[in-house]
């Protein structure tokens, strides 16, 4: 009788012991890409919980700047217009400035610090590393007067932090999701090489399920490490001994406990 598995019971199963991966040859395993899933899920949550959180602290920075030194800004036909005491300059942390200016003091970004920007009614200067860049306004031809205030900056930050979030989690879950399915390719031809050479009763089925499985362990030790900071490429080499050793334990467990339930 092939017993059905229970997708919380293996979750607590694969990091409580041994015993559980000789016991998963046998079983069904309905769950199997859901329990990989959610593998993906939390170590996606590690790695984007704190840099969305060093997302938003750097936002907010920048609006609070605008906040407390840019003035409003004013869009009309292919001109900007500026409502406040010009010129207006914001010194980053970086070194590099934000300069706002309409009365002549500043006529090129070229004297500005590495990475910094100037607006005019005309143009839009960037200085990089090979030069400055100039984006003229001539093509900018607003229907209506567009005014650009500290509440639109807000508002625009909240629209942009939730869209760009959302894609972050989009396409990292689909991206750490087929890094964990190549994982588990790998794992899975890995338990049939040592099964063949025992000569042993392992299905393809069962030895994706106890790839997928033996990853638990390894998944939750690589998120700790990540939490405390104290992740570097050799680990994942550690990482992947470990786990090559789980799986080939788990298949001799499973052939001594197949020999001993032999008539």
């Amino acid at each position: 009788m092939i017993e059905r598995s229970n997708f919380f019971a293996n979750l607590v199963g694969s990091i409580s012991g041994l015993s559980f991966y000789a016991s998963v040859p046998g079983k069904r395993h309905p769950l199997v890409v859901v329990h990989l899933f959610v593998l993906t899920l939390v170590v996606l949550a590690v790695i984007l919980v704190p840099f969305a959180g060093r997302l938003i602290r750097t936002t907010d920075r920048y609006v609070r700047y605008y906040d407390e030194r840019l003035p409003e800004i004013h869009i009309v036909g292919n001109r900007l217009s500026f409502v406040g005491p010009l010129p207006a300059v914001v010194q980053l942390e970086s070194g590099a400035q934000i300069v706002v200016d309409t009365t002549g003091a500043y006529v090129s970004a070229e004297g500005l610090p590495r990475g910094s920007v100037l607006l005019t009614n005309r143009a839009l200067e960037v200085k990089g590393e090979e030069g400055v860049r100039r984006y003229a306004f001539d093509s900018l031809h607003a229907a209506a007067p567009i005014i650009i205030t500290p509440e639109n900056v807000h508002a625009l930050k909240g629209q942009f932090l939730a869209i760009f979030i959302a894609l972050l989690v989009v396409g990292g879950a689909a991206v750490f999701f087929v890094l964990g399915l190549l994982v588990v390719l790998v794992g899975t031809g890995y338990v049939l090489l040592l099964d063949a050479l025992r000569r042993g009763p392992v299905r393809a089925k069962d030895a994706w399920a106890l790839a997928v499985y033996g990853l638990t362990p390894f998944t939750l030790v690589l998120c700790a490490v990540l939490v405390a900071g104290f992740f570097s490429t050799s680990f994942l080499v550690v990482l992947w001994v470990g786990y090559c050793l789980l799986l080939g334990l788990a298949v001799i467990r499973f052939h001594r406990a197949v020999v001993e339930h032999e008539p």
